[in-house]
């Protein structure tokens, strides 16, 4: 991203690694406030940043509007897993994919399947701009692909949000969110061994 949210979490935070794969979004990062000590950016994904660091961890993790362009969605969550330390906090945010499906208007699109894995580019639309602002691309998948993607490198979910402005944040857009747009989730990692409590 634009390292908005890293120098936010820095005031909490000894030190922070973002990493990106835009050139531009490490450059304007940096360019944010780049006498901030504690905020490193480098350019790179996470598959790659995890390879090349394999003696560092980290207690927290964020991946932030992140996964829905992932290509590889085990490859990247197995990455964090290896960065993360024992009961490190890995909080996730991304579009709903129950709900995105229907804001963005291809929810019932013939070619449109809630189960399957579909890469989606479309124009890159905000709320008040009569006119796209560029070209976004995002993966859809089913929420079952993500939890049981976690749970298999031993992601456990603690919290799940779905987030709906309130009501005066909500006049400030052209029409109200009937359904939330996002999801967030906080897990933490257990390396040891878990059993499912069936019930």
């Amino acid at each position: 991203g634009t390292g908005f949210l890293a120098y936010k979490l820095a005031s909490h935070c000894p030190s922070v690694v973002g990493i990106d794969l835009s050139d531009v979004s490490i450059q304007i990062a940096r360019s944010y406030c780049p006498s901030h000590g504690p905020v490193q950016f480098l350019r790179s994904s996470v598959e790659e940043f995890a390879q090349s660091n394999s003696g560092q961890r980290f207690p927290v993790i964020v991946a932030n509007m992140a996964l829905q362009t992932a290509p590889d969605l085990d490859a990247s969550i197995a990455a964090m897993a290896a960065l993360a330390t024992e009961g490190a906090v890995l909080v996730v945010t991304l579009p709903h994919p129950w709900f995105w499906p229907e804001y963005w208007g291809y929810a019932s699109a013939p070619w449109f399947s809630y189960g399957r894995e579909i890469a989606i580019e479309a124009p890159l639309r905000i709320s008040k701009n009569k006119e796209p602002s560029g070209i976004t691309t995002h993966i859809h998948r089913p929420l079952d692909r993500y939890v049981t993607s976690f749970f298999r490198h031993r992601f456990v979910t603690e919290v799940i949000r779905e987030p709906v402005p309130p009501k005066d944040v909500q006049k400030l857009y052209p029409q109200p969110w009937d359904l939330p747009r996002f999801l967030g989730m906080r897990l933490r990692f257990r390396s040891g061994r878990f059993d499912a409590l069936h019930t």
